[in-house]
C-alpha cells in the first residue's frame, strides 16, 4: 500500500511497458526499500519528454511542456537530498563539531541548507560550541557565515550572530540578515541593527540597513538611525533608499525639512529618497 502514491504520476505519464519500476517483483519493493523505489520513480521521470505542448503565456507561437515534470523532479531531487543531509548532520552534532563544518563544507548547495535546518535539533550547548569554532574559520571560509548566524539565531546567542553578520562575507551574509529579521522581535532586530552599524564593514552594514530596516519603518528607533546615517559616506545612500520606502507622513516631512535647511551630503540623499518615493508612488 505505501507504494501506491509512486505508481500516480507513472500510469498518467508513462505506456503499460515502462511500468516495471512499480511491480511487486521489484527487488527494492521486495525488500521495502522505499527509497530505493523513490529513486528509481525519480531517474525515470527526469527523462521522461513530455509529449504535450501548450502555448506559451507570452508568446503563443511557441510551444511549451504540459507540464515540467523535469522540473518537478528536480525540485523532489533537492529536497530529498536536503532531508538526507539533516539526518547526517544531526548524526555528527554529538562528537564530531569539527567532522560536521568538514561535511558542510564539502557538500552541495541542497545538503548544505540540509545541514543548517539541522541546527533546528542541535542543543544549546552544541549550538554554541559549533557557531563559535564556525566563527573562528570565518576568514579561511566564508561559506560558514550562515552556520554561524544561524547557530547564534537559534541558540539565543545574539552576541554570535552579530559577529557573524560583522565578519562574515558572500551570500551568507544577507541570509543570515534576512533570518534575523524574520525570527527576531522588532527590539531585538533594531539592536542588531544598531550593532552591526557600529562594527561591520560598509558592505555588511548596507546589506543590514536593507535587510532590518524594511519591515520597520514604522519603529521610531530606525527611522532616527536612518536619518543619523544620511551623512555617512558609505551608507547614506542605503539609508536613503530605504527611508524612501516610508509611506509616514512625518518621515517625508523631515526629508522635505533636511532637503531645505541641509546641506551637502545630508540635503542630496534626502532629495534622492523623496525623488525615489515619488517615482515610485507613481508606479503604484
Amino acid at each position: 500500500m505505501q507504494y501506491y502514491f509512486l505508481a500516480l504520476p507513472l500510469v498518467i505519464l508513462c505506456p503499460k511497458s515502462d511500468l516495471s519500476i512499480i511491480d511487486r517483483n521489484n527487488p527494492a519493493i521486495a525488500n521495502g526499500d522505499l527509497m530505493s523505489v523513490i529513486a528509481q520513480v525519480l531517474d525515470y521521470l527526469a527523462t521522461y519528454e513530455v509529449k504535450t505542448s501548450v502555448p506559451h503565456a507570452d508568446y503563443p507561437r511557441i510551444g511549451v511542456p504540459l507540464f515540467n515534470v523535469k522540473g518537478a523532479v528536480a525540485g523532489l531531487h533537492h529536497s530529498l537530498e536536503r532531508a538526507r543531509a539533516t539526518t547526517r548532520a544531526q548524526g555528527l552534532f554529538e562528537h564530531q563539531l569539527d567532522g560536521w563544518l568538514s561535511a558542510y563544507l564539502a557538500a552541495n548547495t541542497a545538503e548544505r541548507r540540509g545541514f543548517v535546518d539541522a541546527l533546528g535539533f542541535a542543543t544549546p550547548g552544541q549550538l554554541g560550541l559549533l557557531g563559535w569554532l564556525a566563527l573562528e574559520r570565518l576568514n579561511e571560509q566564508p561559506a560558514l557565515t550562515i552556520v554561524a548566524a544561524w547557530a547564534g539565531l537559534a541558540g539565543g546567542d545574539y552576541l554570535l550572530l552579530e559577529n557573524a553578520i560583522c565578519r562574515g562575507s558572500g551570500p551568507g551574509v544577507m541570509r543570515a540578515i534576512r533570518a534575523a529579521s524574520s525570527e527576531l522581535a522588532d527590539d531585538e532586530a533594531v539592536g542588531l541593527l544598531h550593532a552591526v552599524l557600529r562594527s561591520a564593514p560598509a558592505v555588511n552594514a548596507s546589506l543590514a540597513i536593507a535587510g532590518l530596516a524594511a519591515n520597520r519603518l514604522d519603529h521610531p528607533d530606525v527611522i532616527d538611525l536612518l536619518f543619523a546615517t544620511l551623512p555617512d559616506r558609505d551608507l547614506g545612500m542605503a539609508a536613503a533608499v530605504s527611508l524612501s520606502a516610508s509611506r509616514q507622513p512625518e518621515v517625508h516631512a523631515r526629508l522635505k525639512g533636511a532637503v531645505s535647511r541641509q546641506h551637502g551630503l545630508v540635503q542630496q540623499r534626502a532629495q534622492m529618497a523623496l525623488h525615489i518615493s515619488a517615482v515610485e508612488r507613481g508606479m503604484e
